[in-house]
């Protein structure tokens, strides 16, 4: 009995202290609310996480299951990315519009299992495949296969995970 306290206590502890697990569950709130046509309470949630957490994760954006934050601090989002199951985006990442020196307006599609360290940028209208790492400063303009790490200003890849 004690150990069921002690669990739920650390579980609870757990949600209301972490950043990221705050970030992930408000954006999950407002999503909610955005598809239930609770509009306006979709963007006060998402600004609310904003404050508490550092994280830009609009309502408009779309995450599988299994979204983790790792220190949300400057995580910076654009309306209308996509991304598949167990993304992974750690401090300082942006996932948005290149509008400089091109004329397209588009965001980037993720696949699944794809992990973005600290720091990187996906930018414009590129497609990152499934099981993707990209490295820390990394700036991503152009597609990345699946199965692949990429590094460096711009991305170039750097081996191949199933080689």
């Amino acid at each position: 009995m004690a150990a069921q306290a002690a669990g739920r206590t650390k579980l609870l502890s757990y949600v209301l202290l972490k950043s990221g697990v705050q970030a992930v569950l408000l954006y999950r709130l407002s999503r909610w609310c955005l598809e239930h046509r609770l509009r306006l309470f979709a963007y006060l949630i998402a600004l609310i996480s904003n404050y508490l957490t550092g994280a830009d994760l609009p309502p408009t954006a779309q995450f599988g299951p299994g979204l983790m934050v790792l220190h949300p601090t400057g995580v910076v989002v654009s309306g209308g990315v996509e991304a598949g199951a167990r993304l992974r985006l750690h401090s300082g990442v942006v996932l948005g519009f290149q509008t400089a020196g091109r004329n397209e307006r588009g965001v980037p599609m993720l696949g699944d299992d794809v992990m973005i360290g600290v720091g990187a940028k996906v930018l414009g209208p590129v497609r990152v495949g499934d099981r993707v790492k990209i490295g820390a400063n990394a700036v991503v303009l152009d597609d990345i296969p699946d199965d692949t790490s990429v590094v460096g200003v711009p991305a170039r890849a750097v081996d191949s995970l199933t080689a």
